[in-house]
């Protein structure tokens, strides 16, 4: 009894690695009846009633069809039937777990799948806009909290007679004459203290001319 139950620990250890379901079932019917039992075990996909001839290879979530025992289980001691019946339900929890991880790789597959879509929709959805921006007719300029320049089109810097690449980073201030940097400064203060108002600034052209 004791040589079986030990050969049966080390048949699950050898099982779960297994991944393939058929093979899996297999191996585990080849073992069993490696036993000398009487009994020949085999395998169906029916659903067949739990009987002296017959275990549900199942969990509480899946089925996996049943074990069916050629010449009865009641030729064996009632301490064999519990470890045959448990071997049965081990291999069906191991099988379980070889479903659920390939559910979740196939989650992971599609989920990835998505990230790759919305990521190639929303690359495309951003060049999009980029285009429409740098290419608009009206002048774009963006700056951070500090008046600094992160984004301006094209057209800005043809405005202010200047090249994209030299506006970035550059203050707002800077195209501004003393008076025009006075009257912004009040104006982004009273912007960051909630206050929403519009207002009109004259910039320098680089030649020094207002635009």
């Amino acid at each position: 009894m004791e040589h079986m139950t030990h050969d049966l620990f080390l048949l699950m250890l050898h099982l779960s690695k297994i991944k393939d379901e058929e093979t899996l079932i297999s191996v585990f019917l080849e073992a069993m009846n490696s036993f000398s039992l009487g009994i020949v075990f085999g395998h169906t996909d029916q659903q067949l009633s739990e009987s002296q001839f017959a275990i549900a290879l199942a969990t509480t979530r899946y089925r996996f069809g049943t074990i069916h025992a050629h010449g009865g289980l009641a030729r064996l001691s009632p301490d064999q039937q519990v470890i045959i019946r448990n071997a049965v339900r081990m291999l069906a929890v191991i099988l379980e777990n070889h479903q659920q991880a390939r559910l979740l790789e196939d989650e992971k597959l599609c989920l990835e799948e998505l990230v790759r879509e919305r990521t190639e929709v929303l690359k495309a959805s951003e060049e999009k806009y980029r285009q429409i921006v740098e290419t608009a007719q009206e002048g774009i300029w963006i700056v951070d909290s500090e008046s600094k320049t992160t984004f301006a089109n094209l057209r800005t810097a043809e405005i202010l007679g200047t090249s994209v690449s030299e506006m970035m980073g550059r203050s707002l201030f800077d195209y501004m004459d003393a008076e025009g940097r006075n009257l912004a400064a009040e104006h982004i203060k009273r912007h960051k203290e909630g206050i929403s108002e519009t207002h009109e600034f004259k910039f320098l052209h680089q030649n020094g001319s207002e635009v």
